[in-house]
């Protein structure tokens, strides 16, 4: 993958993303600032592109926090694939889906900031409270407007901890929230 030449971002498209995407947020090492993803998506064999969101409701330009990421690891079937950041968009991942494979898996760190002037670099972690924008825990595959991808969020709290959202639980048990399905744009516009 790393001596091809990156696929053309596909154009999106107004219709719905085949599959759920399943995300789950691990918020226990919140004491030390870093929340652990884990993301399966729904893809067919083949290329596949991924954003990470760059534009986010209520900012007034690119602000995603691309730069706190750190150990993106994909796999399909539970063998890594390898994956490629865009040269020109630092926001999109490719990779190769491989035969037979029906999702891939999307595992990272988010390490919350400690304090700044920009958006999305406040201080998000206390020793009392956290605060998640679902913008910086998620990628979501290329060529679908946002409304047409839907997702199914959870978290696993520290313990002791509640949660307040917007988002529609479904069910809480042994300090993990499973939220109700919702689109990927109403998802990165519901802070917890």
């Amino acid at each position: 993958l790393a001596a091809t030449a990156f696929a053309q971002t596909p154009e999106p498209i107004d219709r719905p993303y085949p599959g759920t995407i399943s995300l789950n947020v691990d918020l226990t090492d919140a004491a030390r600032k870093i929340f652990r993803v884990h993301e399966v998506i729904p893809a067919q064999p083949g290329t596949l592109v991924l954003h990470y969101p760059k534009w986010i409701p209520g900012e007034h330009g690119p602000t995603g926090t691309l730069d706190a990421l750190t150990g993106v690891v994909v796999t399909a079937g539970g063998e890594r694939v390898a994956w490629r950041r865009s040269l020109t968009d630092m926001y999109s991942l490719q990779l190769d889906v491989p035969p037979g494979a029906k999702a891939i898996e999307v595992d990272f760190q988010f390490l919350s900031p400690s304090g700044g002037a920009n958006f999305g670099a406040s201080q998000s972690v206390t020793p009392k409270l956290l605060v998640v924008e679902m913008n910086q825990v998620a990628f979501y595959p290329a060529g679908h407007h946002a409304k047409n991808i839907t997702i199914k969020p959870s978290v696993k709290l520290p313990e002791g901890w509640g949660v307040a959202t917007a988002l529609e639980r479904e069910s809480e048990a042994g300090g993990t929230v499973a939220f109700k399905p919702l689109d990927f744009e109403n998802f990165v516009d519901s802070p917890l």
